[in-house]
């Protein structure tokens, strides 16, 4: 009977931590331009860069970009793959270029996240491994196709 009050303490508490979401909110600024990486832990479904098949990951679920204080879309190919950011940053490469970096993960999961902006515009996406970069890498290019009525 001693054990009782013990038992619906801990099944509480493991009710408790089922159902309370991790949130993680990372942010790097240079100037007036900005990235927010928000994140939610989940079990990882699938591989992502920084995550493991097995393992409650913080995965990022939103990115939101500013350059020169405006607000860019942020296509969601550009995160839906990035799992467990520990920082971010931003580098103003000329007056309409910037690059916003995300390190994220670490040891062998580890891995660097370089979004390019022009002109207010997502420009390209390079996701390389943190501990061969010039081995394993991804790239994507994003283009804006201006249409006429």
């Amino acid at each position: 009977m001693r054990f009782i009050p013990f038992l619906a303490l801990f099944i509480a508490c493991a009710f408790q931590s089922q159902n309370s979401k991790q949130e993680k909110t990372i942010r790097g600024a240079s100037g007036q331009n900005s990235i927010e990486i928000e994140c939610e832990a989940s079990e990882v479904s699938f591989e992502r860069w920084g995550g493991s098949e097995h393992a409650a990951t913080p995965i990022v679920t939103k990115i939101a970009i500013k350059q020169a204080g405006r607000g860019v879309g942020v296509p969601f190919s550009v995160y839906a793959d990035l799992a467990d950011p520990h920082e971010a940053s931003v580098v103003k490469i000329n007056s309409t270029t910037v690059r916003y970096v995300i390190v994220g993960s670490d040891a062998g999961g580890s891995y660097k996240c370089v979004i390019h902006v022009k002109a207010g515009l997502v420009v390209s996406r390079r996701v390389s491994d943190g501990e061969f970069p010039d081995n394993f890498f991804e790239e994507t290019r994003y283009v804006s196709v201006p249409f006429k009525d």
